[in-house]
């Protein structure tokens, strides 16, 4: 399995096909890291123990990834079973497209759930990723985010 990679330059975490679990089209998963996401990345890898790992979030004493339960075991302990990571998903998409909230396109506020609705005929001549539309929605989900967080986490997001 190829690894995962962050460019913090251009912005972007590039998932390989063979990492991406129900990836019907075996393409790789391009997303656009929003300035909250770049950091709380960049926060992150400055106070882990291994600094000299290759990853933010690193096993323990080992230069190798974290498994994916180490993220889902907290989120399940300390959330009711309406905020898991589907009904984060269900709000942010309601949140989107509301005109009340983000208004963003339906085509965007898909796309940036990793949901690509145009038909197979269309994906074959459309190889546009459309980072820009994704990044903006995903933009404007975070900033609703930051406006609803309590000062002390603020600092985890601001000013890094």
């Amino acid at each position: 399995m190829r690894r995962s990679w962050v460019n913090l330059d251009k912005k972007l975490i590039v998932i390989p096909a063979d990492a991406v679990g129900a990836n019907k089209t075996q393409r790789e998963l391009v997303k656009p890291l929003t300035r909250q996401m770049l950091s709380f990345l960049k926060y992150w890898k400055t106070t882990t123990k291994d600094k000299n790992s290759e990853y933010v979030f690193c096993a323990k004493g080992k230069n190798a990834p974290v498994c994916e339960g180490t993220f889902r075991e907290p989120q399940k302990v300390l959330t009711t079973g309406e905020l898991d990571f589907h009904g984060i998903r269900k709000a942010m998409k309601t949140w989107l497209v509301s005109d009340d909230g983000g208004a963003v396109n339906e085509f965007f506020s898909e796309l940036a759930l990793t949901h690509d609705v145009r038909t197979s005929l269309q994906k074959i001549y459309d190889k546009n990723d459309y980072i820009n539309g994704v990044r903006d929605a995903l933009q404007k989900w975070n900033d609703y985010i930051e406006s609803q967080l309590p000062n002390e986490y603020l600092e985890l997001i601001i000013h890094l």
